[in-house]
């Protein structure tokens, strides 16, 4: 099985060893500190007996998706290496 032509991968939370892998994988970066922050302000709620509007609150957080080599073709990486080769021979 070949990544990413056979199959695309996409990880959670952005560990640092994502870039560090063949292929460096893609991941989706979630908001921990705000998730948190958020749950525990509904537990504050509850914990002083107040109600919340609806038995199911909702909250819509951003996260940012890191695309990376287990997500792009083989045209696409082959592009990036040129990039790179260009950026390398300028700075030279």
């Amino acid at each position: 099985m070949n990544i990413p032509n056979d199959v695309k991968i996409i990880t959670f939370s952005n560990s640092y060893t994502a870039l560090f892998l063949n292929p460096s994988l893609t991941t989706v970066t979630q908001p921990a500190y705000e998730m948190g922050r958020e749950a525990a302000a509904v537990l504050f709620k509850l914990i002083q007996k107040k109600k919340p509007a609806s038995p199911i609150e909702n909250r819509v957080l951003n996260s940012v998706l890191i695309a990376r080599n287990s997500t792009k073709s083989e045209l696409a990486r082959q592009e990036d290496l040129k990039r790179e080769s260009i950026c390398r021979l300028q700075s030279s």
